[in-house]
């Protein structure tokens, strides 16, 4: 039966069409307004989580760049402490009843536990102890059933936990470390049941980790990328129990013009509601199935690029912070459809006031939080968080390089399929081959610099055009970049060092074997076209393969971090591996090789 439509069915979406014009009003008089912190020091410190502390009533912040933690009043959000850590901190989590906060530092590679500050002083939060992790750790979860702390550790590929039990109040007494490698790049994890749920941080693989034994029960496609965090979904006590999801999903099969892209056919930033029966169900092969699916964009505002997600466990409400698009969209777990709200630059973590009436919003880029009516869907506040400096040309680039506004519809940034800078290991199908029919693997831009040509055909002789024919061809833009703009993205491209191996984040380089499959390498003649120092060379080859447009001359990619850039290889993914590069495409190989000389090669190559 058709019904009619009421103002209040179409608001939503009116308010999503409407925000552009009123929000960058509103977004601008209330900078004007904004609180300043306690610091006249200008610096640029790039808040990256937020935490509600109950026993005080603070929120908390933690920074990327000078890796601090800010505590403010959440009532006056005046800057009570500011704690100086050092290093670069990534993401912040509660343990031991709130009694420690720990605060995940990739730069040091180590878990600083804080021990949180009274509600009779307010301003003694303290650094109580670091402890090392594996390299490059990214996100924390605390299990209080088990009071264990998990780690995910992005680029050696592990989980490490550390078991905090006992009376002592001394985490350096009580913490006992254990590592488990994983076959994908961890990010968000979340406890089901007695498993932990492990996402990968690029790609649309996931995991299952047995709490007890630490081994892998099943591996999963979790059908979409860049997945950020893991909610979970209030239920009634005689429901299925549900988490929510956010991620992004690329359909290799549409393709980079207007119209695929306007419509979401391209790629689309969906919020998912998965039941955990069938996350636990290793018979399962759709996990969505009797799930629930909620768009986030829609078209003339795709909600490029989502950040975090956040659900308020009594009311249902969801907030997912856009950063793409500088908004923060709030809507409920049980509806379609969202409210955008303009935030400030880059939101990149939002916390819930206890009672569900504020949200507020960490924005990386501009050093600031914005504070939230809810009821009223206003921003009623933005807090500064100090003075920020000039930002350095490649800090420009960084800013343009997470905007979508260089895309249609603001669909999508770079970093949606490159993700921080590397990729999401799919297929798109684009104009970096000339023609569409021939859906190529994106690439990684980590290592880029001095690497030309560009695209897998090599065709474009600068990363400067390439940069250009991206934006207008690929992201579809209807904007006209600045020389300084695409000079500024360019440096920033460049300032992305080479991933270090698995092996190298890991510790267990095999020297020996390394110098054998080096000696293995040149004498089979990879080395002409993947030559030292950039293991790649500026002209293109016939690899002995084509694509569907019959394309048979390639550039070969920089073989550093190669061992990041799996699972899949080559341009349209067809090999499972390094090994299935040598073993089953035979890539280029003139002699059979044998067993030791091929696993010699695959080590040197996994060391690049």
């Amino acid at each position: 039966m058709n019904t009619k439509p009421t103002p209040e069915s179409i608001a939503p979406f009116i308010d999503q069409l409407a925000r552009p014009l009123l929000g960058g009003l509103l977004v601008g008089l209330l900078f004007f307004f904004s609180v300043a912190s306690e610091s006249d020091e200008a610096d640029y410190r790039k808040p990256v989580a937020i935490l509600h502390l109950p026993q005080t009533d603070q929120l908390v912040l933690a920074t990327k760049n000078n890796g601090s933690l800010l505590f403010f009043n959440r009532l006056t959000h005046k800057l009570e402490q500011r704690l100086e850590i050092g290093g670069s901190l990534e993401s912040l989590v509660t343990v031991l009843d709130g009694k420690f906060l720990a605060a995940i530092d990739s730069a040091q590679h180590v878990v600083h536990f804080i021990e949180s500050p009274s509600l009779q002083h307010r301003a003694d939060a303290k650094l109580h102890k670091s402890l090392a992790t594996s390299r490059f750790p990214q996100k924390g979860l605390w299990d209080s059933a088990s009071s264990k702390l998990y780690v995910s550790c992005v680029w050696s590929k592990r989980v490490d936990v550390f078991s905090l039990q006992g009376d002592s109040q001394s985490i350096s007494e009580r913490a006992a470390k254990g590592t488990i490698d994983v076959p994908l790049w961890p990010s968000a994890m979340m406890m089901l049941h007695d498993e932990l749920l492990v996402t990968d941080h690029f790609g649309a693989d996931a995991c299952r980790i047995s709490a007890t034994t630490q081994q892998i029960t099943k591996r999963k496609d979790w059908f979409g990328s860049s997945v950020r965090s893991l909610v979970e979904i209030p239920t009634k006590a005689d429901e299925p129990k549900k988490i929510g999801v956010m991620h992004t999903v690329l359909n290799e099969f549409a393709r980079t013009n207007p119209q695929d892209i306007q419509w979401g056919v391209l790629l689309t930033n969906d919020f998912r509601v998965v039941n955990v029966d069938r996350l636990l169900d290793d018979a399962e092969t759709n996990v969505y199935r009797d799930g629930r699916f909620h768009p986030v964009g829609i078209p003339g505002n795709g909600a490029a690029e989502p950040t975090d997600i956040s659900v308020h466990q009594s009311t249902g409400q969801v907030a997912v912070a856009v950063g793409g698009t500088d908004q923060v969209a709030i809507g409920d777990v049980n509806t379609v459809g969202f409210r955008f709200l303009d935030v400030g630059r880059f939101p990149t973590a939002v916390a819930w006031a206890p009672d569900g009436g504020e949200l507020y919003v960490v924005n990386q880029f501009d050093d600031t939080y914005s504070v939230i009516d809810v009821a009223n869907r206003k921003v009623v506040r933005h807090v500064s968080l100090g003075k920020m400096r000039p930002l350095e040309p490649k800090e420009l680039g960084e800013h343009l390089f997470h905007s979508a506004t260089l895309s249609h519809d603001r669909w999508l940034t770079c970093a949606s399929c490159h993700i921080d800078g590397h990729t999401n290991h799919q297929l798109a199908d684009n104009l970096g081959d000339l023609d569409f029919g021939a859906p190529k693997r994106t690439p990684s831009l980590r290592g880029i610099k001095d690497t030309a040509p560009y695209t897998w055909l090599g065709h474009s002789q600068t990363l400067e055009a390439q940069t250009v024919a991206s934006i207008r061809k690929t992201m579809n833009s209807y904007r006209r970049l600045d020389p300084d703009e695409v000079e500024h993205i360019v440096t920033f491209m460049e300032s992305l060092e080479p991933l270090p191996s698995v092996d190298e984040a890991r510790g267990s380089q095999e020297f020996d074997r390394i110098q054998q499959g080096k000696l293995v390498f040149e004498r089979v003649g990879c080395a002409e076209c993947h030559g030292e120092d950039r293991y790649t060379s500026f002209g293109v080859y016939d690899i002995g393969v084509k694509d569907e447009n019959d394309k048979r001359l390639f550039n070969p990619p920089s073989l550093r971090g190669l061992s990041q850039r799996g699972p899949m290889l080559f341009h349209d993914n067809r090999a499972n591996g390094i090994r299935g590069v040598l073993v089953d495409e035979k890539h280029q190989l003139t002699e059979e090789l044998a067993d030791a000389d091929l696993e010699n090669l695959i080590r040197f190559l996994e060391s690049l």
